[in-house]
């Protein structure tokens, strides 16, 4: 990898004018600064980009003529990076559209967009909230330009790119007697009432662990709210399964919660930021990537 740009500057210089001298002073360096970069380049490639000719000044070897050429192309892109990323900083502006699975929005999405509106103060955001089957529809009938969500409905249609992952974990209330064992068995379950969370995908997801054991758990609610699930759990209703490792292990009536590890091995869930296959990333939307990866850049699940 070339480290020093500014020395393939100086190597290039001395093509443009066939001489060290007239190099230098046009770069306003010394001449021994110029002598040592294409010193440094000849020895590490092995091959003399230049002829000395005391007489004609200097002459691209024929492999020398190659290097120029690629160096030409490698500094016009560094150059065209710079204009874009300043552009990013600088000048940046218009409107997104976020597609986000509603359980995870409220506690994924505040940073990012916080995050956003802070970095780019002139680029509006729109947010749409819908179940997993619904956020990958809204992308591919430009509905919205990316989005973040789990990748466990996948689509040929749609790239998914990991932020970060979570294993599931069993929710428990604090009166229940499973809360005294470091981890919990799928076996210990299926003899308690289960409260699924009832959602497109989410619900299956959650019963095939079950069934992967060979196990059928004994459901008592179908709520479809998350926030309902932690409420019945933590009345002593059932115990259910989440993915989500929140701040307050509270339900909204403040009574406690506990999370348990679940025994068996079990897949986890990554939380993706998702974009249309084939699609041709806006500015705006690469912005938007790269904040999702500054935010949750080795992040614990939240």
């Amino acid at each position: 990898m070339i480290e020093n740009l500014r020395h393939l500057a100086y190597v290039l210089a001395a093509a443009d004018k066939g001489s060290i001298t007239e190099a230098a002073s046009d770069l306003r360096i010394s001449q021994p600064a110029v002598s040592a970069a294409i010193k440094s380049f000849e020895e590490r490639f092995g091959y003399r980009i230049f002829v000395r000719n005391p007489a004609r000044g200097l002459s691209l070897t024929p492999p020398g003529r190659m290097f120029v050429q690629q160096a030409r192309r490698l500094l016009q892109d560094a150059r065209d990076f710079d204009r874009s990323a300043m552009g990013l900083g600088r000048e940046l502006a218009g409107e997104i559209h976020v597609g986000c699975y509603f359980i995870t929005a409220p506690f994924i999405m505040p940073p990012i967009l916080s995050t956003l509106a802070a970095n780019f103060p002139s680029v509006g955001f729109s947010l749409h909230e819908g179940d997993l089957v619904e956020v990958v529809n809204d992308l591919k009938g430009g509905v919205t330009d990316v989005a973040v969500t789990y990748d466990t409905y996948a689509d040929s249609g749609i790239e998914f790119e990991e932020l970060f992952e979570m294993p599931p974990h069993v929710l428990l209330s604090a009166d229940d007697p499973l809360v005294g064992q470091e981890a919990v068995s799928l076996h210990d379950l299926v003899t308690k009432p289960m409260v699924l969370l009832d959602l497109p995908v989410t619900g299956e997801l959650f019963l095939n662990f079950f069934r992967m054991h060979g196990l059928q758990p004994q459901i008592r609610f179908r709520p479809k709210s998350f926030e309902m699930v932690r409420s019945l759990v933590s009345v002593g209703l059932g115990f259910s399964i989440a993915f989500l490792r929140l701040r307050s292990e509270k339900s909204y009536q403040g009574n406690p919660l506990v999370r348990r590890r679940i025994v068996e091995k079990l897949p986890p869930s990554r939380v993706c930021l998702a974009v249309p296959r084939y699609s041709r990333a806006t500015r705006i939307t690469q912005a938007f990537a790269q904040v999702c990866r500054d935010v949750y850049h080795e992040a614990e699940a939240v």
